[in-house]
C-alpha cells in the first residue's frame, strides 16, 4: 500500500502497542476501543496495553523489555496524552510506526503541577506522582535539544512514521480511522 508512485510498500503490522495517558489505564474508553478493533479485524495481532506505573523511567522500561522481541518493522504504537510523549520515543528509538492522539508535548512541565497524591481515572486508587518523575521526564526523553519529529493530520500519508492528531472535534474520528488504517 503506497500514496504516491514509486513508493516502497510497508510491511504489515504484526504487534500493536497501546500507551495510556496520565491517571489513564488500559480501561480507559480508547484503549477498549481500540483493543475491540483489533479482536474484531485483526484476531492475529499481537495487542498489548501495559498499566504504566507513575515513574516515566519505570514505563519506558517496561514498555521497551515489553517489546524487545517485536520486530520493528512490523510494529506500530499508538499513544494518547502522556502515552503519545511516551509513544515518540518509542517509535524514535525502535523505529516502528506510531499515531498520536493528542499527544503531551511537554510533560515535564505540564506535570509539574500534578505532583503528590493524586487518583488513577478508572479505579479511583491513590497514587504518589513524585518530584522525581518530573526530573525522569527532563532527563529521559530531551532528545538532543532537538524538537519531536511530528506531522499533523494535514500530512497524511503512508510513508510519514508519526502521525499526529489533536483534539479538533471535526478531524477526530476521521483521522483516527484513517491512521488505523494506514498503519495497519
Amino acid at each position: 500500500m503506497s500514496d504516491s508512485p514509486g513508493a516502497t510498500a510497508v510491511a504489515p503490522v504484526t504487534h500493536l502497542l497501546y500507551l495510556h495517558g496520565f491517571r489513564s489505564s488500559p480501561q480507559s474508553t480508547k484503549a477498549r476501543k481500540f483493543a475491540a478493533w483489533a479482536a474484531a479485524n485483526r484476531p492475529e495481532l499481537v495487542w498489548w496495553c501495559p498499566q504504566l506505573p507513575a515513574s516515566p523511567a519505570a514505563a519506558m522500561r517496561e514498555v521497551m523489555d515489553g517489546t524487545a522481541a517485536w520486530p520493528a518493522d512490523r510494529m506500530a504504537v499508538v499513544g494518547s496524552s502522556l502515552g503519545g510523549f511516551y509513544a515518540t520515543a518509542v517509535a524514535e528509538q525502535r523505529g516502528c510506526r506510531a499515531v498520536l492522539l493528542n499527544p503531551g508535548v511537554d510533560p515535564a512541565r505540564d506535570l509539574a503541577d500534578a505532583i503528590g497524591t493524586t487518583t488513577a481515572w478508572h479505579s479511583g486508587e491513590p497514587f504518589e506522582f513524585r518530584p522525581e518523575y518530573v526530573e525522569e521526564l527532563r532527563a529521559h526523553f530531551a532528545l538532543a535539544g532537538r524538537p519531536f519529529n511530528f506531522t499533523t493530520a494535514s500530512s497524511l500519508s503512508a510513508s510519514n512514521c508519526v502521525k499526529t492528531f489533536g483534539p479538533s472535534p471535526p478531524y477526530r474520528g476521521r483521522y483516527r480511522q484513517l491512521a488505523l488504517h494506514r498503519i495497519l
